[in-house]
């Protein structure tokens, strides 16, 4: 039986090292460019937040504009952009003390720039090791080319 206990192992702050994502036949694609930015908190009292942007992303217009057409600034930020809130919790699949910790992190999200995610909960198998923190998506997604790929995050603890 797995056990599943405070979230202590991952508490902290981290930025995002690498997101990128890989075809079944080995092409890879980087959803944000292949130096995005981000920022990924795991608070002690079961709390995260996970935002993530693309580095060369586009400047506005100097004002927010709630509606605008088809190609208009909001289009593009939606595809430059992407953040959720919520609770977590943790399914430890290894030991406290072993040099590798692994399990699943379960997001409860009740706060998405997709409006469709709200009550949502991401599984998200990973990895911990030392201040890294590998996530992977757990189900291949649809890349820009029609294909399956699947995600793969890099973290690194800045507190």
């Amino acid at each position: 039986m797995n056990e599943i206990a405070e979230p202590v192992g991952v508490c902290g702050s981290y930025a995002l090292v690498s997101m990128e994502s890989d075809s079944e036949g080995g092409d890879r694609f980087y959803p944000f460019g292949e130096n995005p930015s981000g920022a990924l908190i795991y608070n002690p009292d079961g709390y995260m937040s996970a935002n993530i942007v693309s580095r060369n992303r586009s400047l506005s217009n100097g004002r927010i504009e709630y509606v605008d057409g088809e190609g208009g600034q909001n289009e593009v930020f939606r595809n430059e952009y992407i953040g959720y809130s919520g609770c977590y919790t943790v399914e430890w699949f290894s030991k406290e003390g072993d040099p590798v910790r692994k399990g699943v992190i379960y997001h409860s999200v009740e706060v998405s720039f997709y409006p469709d995610w709200v009550g949502s909960v991401f599984k998200r198998p990973f990895s911990l090791e030392g201040h890294i923190l590998i996530i992977a998506a757990p189900e291949p997604r649809v890349g820009p080319d029609g294909r399956s790929y699947r995600s793969r995050l890099v973290w690194r603890r800045k507190a």
